[in-house]
């Protein structure tokens, strides 16, 4: 076997390792905190923030529509593409493979390109509509705030400075 065959191996057996058709199995990482059933809210869904969100709250409130090629990310160069699903998991185009959520996908994609990389946050590596899923991830923490205290949300305003890229997204390592 040589050095390209080790490296593809390797790299199917990471995604296997991200993806939804391994959720359930290995650490418990990576499952997709989904909304219960009958309206109560469930232990994961009361928290609004951290690990606790997920795009599927996104899409659910309006934040977000799934589509196909909606979700796009750079990493040194390369320019990734995907999906993303009614769910909110994302499907990356180049080989159909389902990860549960952003920052699984663009951990694979960043090992791609570099495999010592360990890992990868979604929400400031991956854009929807040219913006990163933080930017809708704090608007979205912003009409819970504003439910809760029984305000108004601020108006859906982008603001390029506080969420531009950072030098971690363009450097190899």
């Amino acid at each position: 076997m040589d050095m390209d065959d080790l490296l593809r191996k390797t790299l199917e057996k990471q995604a296997m390792r991200g993806s939804s058709q391994n959720r359930g199995k290995g650490r418990g990482r990576g499952g997709s905190a989904g909304t219960s059933s009958g309206g109560a809210l469930t232990k994961a869904e009361k928290k609004i923030g951290g690990r606790s969100l997920h795009l599927s709250f996104l899409i659910k409130d309006g934040l977000l529509t799934p589509g196909s090629g909606v979700l796009k990310m750079e990493y040194v160069g390369h320019v990734f593409e995907g999906d993303l699903l009614e769910d909110g998991q994302v499907r990356w185009k180049d080989n159909n493979l389902v990860f549960c959520t952003a920052s699984a996908w663009a951990s694979h994609c960043k090992r791609i390109v570099n495999p010592e990389k360990k890992s990868a946050c979604g929400w400031t590596t991956v854009r929807y509509e040219g913006k990163k899923l933080e930017w809708y991830k704090n608007k979205w923490l912003q009409m819970q705030h504003a439910k809760a205290d029984g305000t108004d949300p601020l108006p859906l305003q982008f603001n390029e400075e506080e969420y531009a890229d950072s030098d971690e997204d363009n450097i190899s390592q």
